[in-house]
């Protein structure tokens, strides 16, 4: 009896555990809402918030271009139609980047977040062949053969690529988001994969894909040493923006906060310019 006391006993501190981390990792993932700047004072939030006292625990922007933080207050809030910009406006304090997308979240979110920005004018890098390294990884997630790789952007620590795997048929691509993470012992790769059938693929003539639609906003954690980094993707659709906060759980990067921007269509898209 002695021994089934505990047994129990130990039993019961490794479902704790369990617990406990569980319950750390879905508290590190931030929450929030994807902005537009509409010029460096005014953003307006895109999706969903559930009601003005939602909005106005929106008080911290997280830019992309050098790391821009800035706090913001709620303006203004549209009356009448329902549709995929919330309609809640925000004025910044500081400058923001006029034309690009920001995350709004509430300031225990912003307490220790630490945000890598995506540095300067965003370029898309071709690599004829594949970081050997980076090439292995893709291989063994999606066990297929890699064909090319884009590089998106790079954070302190880590670098976000696109892998495009080697097809047969129109209706046999892959292509994966992949993020790399250095500050480990041992490298994390993390991949969200986009087969055939996918919005990715909806716009693409003729097995084209066309990796120039993607770009990477910024890179942030709530604790710079935690390893648990959140990855902020834009990609340029025919009927607008999709905008992902990325996180890595393993070695699949789930989205934690997905929004789209209807509108961005009107302003036209601008292709991200090669080099």
């Amino acid at each position: 009896m002695k021994r089934i006391g505990v047994l129990t006993f130990l039993l019961a501190l490794v479902f704790t555990g369990l617990s406990f981390s569980q319950q750390a990792d879905e508290e590190v993932a931030p929450k929030g809402v994807f902005a537009y700047a509409l010029n460096a004072r005014q953003l307006v939030a895109i999706g969903e918030i559930d009601d003005e006292s939602h909005a106005r625990l929106l008080t911290k922007a997280v830019c992309p271009t050098n790391a821009i933080t800035s706090s913001v207050r709620l303006t203004a809030m549209r009356q009448g139609g329902q549709d995929e910009r919330s309609g809640f406006q925000y004025d910044a304090d500081g400058s923001v980047p006029a034309g690009n997308y920001c995350l709004l979240v509430d300031s225990k979110t912003q307490e220790n977040l630490f945000v890598w920005g995506s540095g300067d004018a965003p370029t898309l890098v071709r690599e004829r062949k594949c970081v050997a390294e980076v090439a292995e990884a893709a291989e063994n997630l999606a066990g297929r053969k890699v064909a090319s790789c884009y590089l998106i952007g790079g954070y302190g620590t880590g670098r976000v690529e696109l892998v495009e795997y080697a097809y047969e048929s129109a209706d046999d691509r892959l292509v994966a988001l992949m993020m790399i993470d250095n500050s480990l012992d041992t490298p994390r790769y993390s991949i969200a994969r986009f087969p055939v059938g996918s919005q990715v693929w909806a716009v693409e003539n003729a097995g084209k894909f066309r990796p120039e639609r993607f770009r990477h906003l910024f890179t942030i954690s709530d604790d710079p040493h935690s390893n648990l980094w959140s990855v902020a993707i834009e990609w340029d659709g025919d009927t607008g923006s999709d905008l992902t906060l990325y996180r890595p759980v393993g070695s699949e990067l789930r989205p934690v906060i997905v929004n789209r921007d209807l509108f961005s269509s009107e302003r036209g898209n601008s292709d991200i310019l090669a080099k």
